[in-house]
This record gives C-alpha cells, structure tokens and sequence, in this order.
C-alpha cells in the first residue's frame, strides 16, 4: 500500500495517519523537515530542488500540449516566472491553462494569484526548505 500525504504542515499533523505495517509507504511532502520523522519514525528525507527553466518549460508545455497548441514557449515563459520553477506550482497552472483553453495565455498570468510570501528572487541553492525553496519527501515505514 502507498500512502502519500502532500502539503503537511507538522509531525503532529502527519504522525496519527502513519499506518503500524512495513509492508505500506507513506511519502509526505511538506515545506517543513519534519525532523521529528527522520529521528523518532526512521524517515528517509529526499531534497527535491527546483526545476531549471528548461525543465520548466517542458513541464507546462506537457501539461497543455493537447489543449493548447497555439501557445508560444515566450507565451509559457511568465507562467514559468510567477510560479517559481516548482512543479506542483506549475503543474497546477498548466491545469487551469489547459481547462481555459479559449482563454489568451496573457490573460492567464493576469489570473494567476501572486503571494508575496515567495522569495524565488533571492533564493539560494543550499538556502535551506522553505515555502519558496523546496519540498522535503519523507518515505515512512513504522
């Protein structure tokens, strides 16, 4: 059995739902370490970086491709931008792009919400997790 757990905000939030078998996975990814995971439960952390633009671009364009086939990589390169280059991010708005596919590309990234608690500008490779820097996926078997 796999068990995957996104978004979690705590160990206290993701503790009560790890199952007592070996034989099931369980796959959290937080913006958090989840240090407690790692010390108390034998979690394996996975560091997973952000895309490069390329990586980006490809990410979206797959995402869109059969429902959007006029849009440019210029038309894609905003979206790229304001989503940071993670790719739940931008695996989300090449959802609402494809589900929108009347809807001009310019008129997208109008619609894409910004939050100004993201610091992709001045990220740094080895800043440490953050809501801008990175996921952290925990494997957990009890």
């Amino acid at each position: 059995m796999l068990i995957v757990l996104c978004n979690a905000v705590s160990e206290a939030q993701v503790h009560p739902l790890l199952p007592g078998i070996d034989s099931c996975l369980v796959v959290v990814m937080s913006r958090s370490w989840m240090s407690r995971l790692v010390a108390r439960d034998g979690a394996n952390r996975v560091r997973v970086d952000m895309l490069v633009e390329a990586e980006s671009l490809d990410l979206i364009r797959n995402v869109t491709a059969d429902y959007r086939k006029e849009d440019s990589p210029e038309d894609l390169a905003e979206p790229v931008r304001l989503c940071g280059r993670f790719s739940l991010a931008l695996r989300i708005a090449g959802e609402r792009a494809a589900s929108r596919p009347w809807m001009p590309s310019y008129k997208l990234v109008v619609d894409l919400p910004l939050r100004p608690r993201r610091r992709t500008e001045n990220a740094e490779p080895n800043d440490g997790p953050s809501v801008s820097q990175r996921r952290a996926e925990s494997g957990v078997g009890s």
